[in-house]
């Protein structure tokens, strides 16, 4: 079972490196999914190196999908050190970029409530338009898609801190990610149980 899951993993792996487009980087991402589940776990570490390298060209709003997906392998069982400063990084990026975005929105408006971080494919767009007066459009989008992939990030980069808090001790950005997130989980309380984690608590 675990030689076919591996010829399945290296296949998929093979197709995400190759994939020209977001529906093919998509469906090869399904299918490394289903194939892990019966993957040892030595073969999940093989596959999570894969796409750990892949994660760190990606950009926040597509890093942040496919983290979820780098996560899960660590759950299944997958050595994560390769994962944590791609994810450690990927996070700082798309909490920066949150920031901008949570600025501009409360100077562009006048005291709407700020949209649902998870609810990308609804609002993304509009508040897009929204920013861009304020931001200018190309920085209008990549706030906006920072605001949209922040809880993305969270998940794998909370599943880390869960299972192998030491992998972060030696990150020298872990400070800013600190700062980034307490400025922001006001707004998006998600990011409550990294920074709970990050002080070395277990959330409640």
């Amino acid at each position: 079972m675990f030689f076919g899951a591996r010829n399945k993993i290296d296949k998929y792996c093979d197709q995400l490196e190759a994939a020209e487009d977001p529906v093919a980087f998509e469906q090869a991402a399904v299918g490394l999914w289903n194939a892990a589940q019966k993957a040892s776990p030595r073969d999940a570490t093989a596959a999570l190196e894969r796409c750990a390298w892949l994660l760190s060209g990606l950009s926040i709003g597509s890093g942040g999908r496919f983290s979820i997906l780098c996560g899960a392998l660590v759950e299944l069982g997958a050595e994560p050190d390769a994962l944590v400063v791609p994810v450690a990084d990927g996070l700082l990026r798309s909490l920066g970029q949150a920031g901008r975005f949570r600025d501009a929105w409360i100077r562009a408006s006048a005291g709407q409530k700020l949209p649902d971080p998870e609810a990308a494919d609804e609002h993304l767009q509009g508040a897009v338009a929204r920013l861009a007066p304020v931001l200018g459009g190309e920085a209008a989008y990549r706030a906006t898609e920072g605001w949209f992939s922040v809880t993305n990030w969270a998940r794998p980069a909370t599943t880390l801190l869960r299972q192998a808090p030491e992998l972060w001790a030696p990150y020298p950005r872990r400070a800013e990610i600190h700062a980034a997130a307490a400025a922001l989980v006001a707004d998006v309380p998600d990011l409550d149980e990294v920074l709970e984690l990050l002080n070395g608590r277990r959330p409640r």
